[in-house]
């Protein structure tokens, strides 16, 4: 069996199976040529919880995640770890001498999608960014920032509206 373990963005669905979903091409695809898909949304991801899950909050849960998985698994089963955005960034921390040496088994394959490594912000971004991150979204999209906020559907269909500095300030 082929399984792939994915691990989402940041602020992107709780899911990804159903229609509208952020993953739902990608899920439908794995499933289309045989692959298992188990997909590991971070902790509350940010969803009205601002700033109380770190990252290596999110490291440790999916590390657990993961090796509960590798635990129900056979030796023969091909395990590929994937992740986008924050989720890439995270699986490249799982990757690190730290994690590697607490993961169960090793992955087969590694894919990391456009990952959120290092954010090139200057020191004024990053101090407003931290402001933002505090503002509720819906006051985001209503007051006129000097960064932009992205509106719903304008990074992909269905993405949700957010200032595009929330990401670096997670990452930094």
């Amino acid at each position: 069996m082929h399984v792939i373990v994915f691990v989402p963005g940041y602020l992107t669905s709780k899911t990804c199976s159903s229609a509208g979903d952020t993953y739902v091409d990608l899920h439908t695809h794995a499933s289309k040529h045989g692959f298992e898909f188990i997909y590991i949304p971070m902790p509350n991801n940010n969803y009205g919880d601002l700033g109380n899950v770190t990252i290596d909050d999110c490291v440790d849960y999916v590390l657990s995640r993961y090796n509960t998985i590798c635990d129900t698994r056979h030796v023969s089963d091909t395990i590929i770890l994937a992740g986008h955005s924050m989720g890439g960034m995270i699986i490249s921390r799982l990757l690190t001498s730290t994690f590697s040496q607490k993961l169960r088994r090793l992955p087969d394959f590694v894919r990391l999608i456009n990952p959120a490594i290092s954010p090139d912000t200057t020191i004024p971004q990053s101090v407003l960014s931290t402001l933002l991150a505090f503002v509720p979204h819906s006051l985001q999209g209503l007051a006129a920032f000097p960064l932009p906020v992205a509106e719903r559907n304008t990074l992909y269909p269905g993405s949700p509206p957010y200032s595009p500095m929330v990401k670096p300030v997670l990452v930094l």
